[in-house]
């Protein structure tokens, strides 16, 4: 098994790293001088640094280039009948993923993209160990100081993304979302919130996603509330996707004696998890191999990026026409 990386920005210097640690990095497919140099003095070698894919036949490829290319090179390999881990978002559009999705189903490849938060330990202990029908409100918050490599995009897209894969993959798609921003003087959404409701005979959650370019340091934290059990037991879990740890507070009624004027009524108990701390980028390479292997399917399909960019597309609309917009 060989796979390419196509654009070495950041996030491609990280899978370049990862796909070079498991033995199985071909080549690296970069235009710019300035990059190819970096890339040697890393220790890679020269001569798998290339500048086009047309030099290259491997069996699988990582996209890694700026977003608004992601569409033609995912297509052109599509019809290659390669194999393919795109960065996200897989494309600017719901309208362009389904072209991308019809295409590989034409050709018979692999695509996955990648949302890395699903392969966070944190959010695999949450999906394991958390009742999803007791939750009433949840909350993501995502903040971090505005990238400036990144020119094509904005806060949303850039970051959103992948707390509108796991709400989705928590609950399923929501009803409505009302969203709310704060944009900079290029017209640049550099803050955005928006509330997804959630409601049908199973459930009534309340989604918040909070995200940000405004803020001096990184911040990954989900925190939910949830409904008292058949314990009687209420519940709130802080995750923090940073640290790979949760917080579980649980609220416990206490029945009193009648004559028992003094005691709580309520009584709380915290436990923290620190979870094995494990690379999220590693454990996603690792699973797409597995894929292409013929093993465990994991990993983000073009039909779970197409519910996300429908989402992401309500939320714009949202905050366009400045009103609740059903999905």
């Amino acid at each position: 098994m060989k796979i390419s990386v196509v654009g070495c920005g950041s996030m491609g210097k990280n899978h370049a790293r990862v796909l070079k640690s498991l033995g199985v990095l071909d080549y690296i497919i970069e235009s710019s001088q300035e990059t190819k140099k970096v890339l040697c003095s890393l220790g890679y070698d020269e001569s798998k640094i290339v500048s086009s894919i047309d030099d290259t036949d491997s069996d699988a490829y990582v996209i890694a280039t700026p977003s608004s290319n992601h569409v033609e090179t995912a297509l052109n390999l599509t019809q290659r009948k390669k194999h393919i881990l795109i960065e996200k978002p897989a494309a600017p559009s719901a309208k362009e993923i389904q072209v991308l999705k019809d295409e590989s189903e034409k050709f018979g490849t692999t695509v996955r993209v990648g949302h890395i938060e699903q392969f966070n330990p944190t959010i695999r202990h949450l999906k394991k160990s958390i009742n999803k029908n007791l939750v009433n409100l949840c909350q993501f918050y995502r903040y971090s100081p505005r990238p400036h490599r990144i020119n094509d995009t904005n806060v949303w897209i850039d970051i959103g993304v992948h707390d509108v894969d796991l709400m989705i993959s928590l609950f399923g798609l929501p009803k409505t979302v009302n969203s709310s921003s704060v944009i900079d003087n290029n017209g640049i959404i550099v803050s955005m919130h928006s509330a997804f409701e959630f409601f049908d005979d199973e459930k009534n959650v309340l989604c918040m996603i909070n995200t940000s370019w405004l803020s001096a340091s990184k911040k990954r934290q989900i925190h939910f509330y949830l409904n008292r059990d058949e314990s009687n037991d209420a519940k709130v879990i802080h995750a923090d996707l940073l640290e790979q740890m949760i917080e579980e507070i649980k609220e416990t009624r206490i029945v009193k004696k009648p004559d028992d004027h003094f005691s709580p009524n309520i009584i709380d108990s915290t436990t923290i998890t620190r979870l094995t701390k494990e690379e999220p980028l590693l454990l996603e390479i690792q699973a797409f191999i597995s894929s292409l292997q013929g093993n465990a399917d994991e990993g983000t399909t073009l039909n779970d990026a197409l519910n996300v960019a429908k989402v992401l597309e309500a939320s714009l609309e949202s905050l366009q026409q400045k009103k609740t917009v059903k999905i």
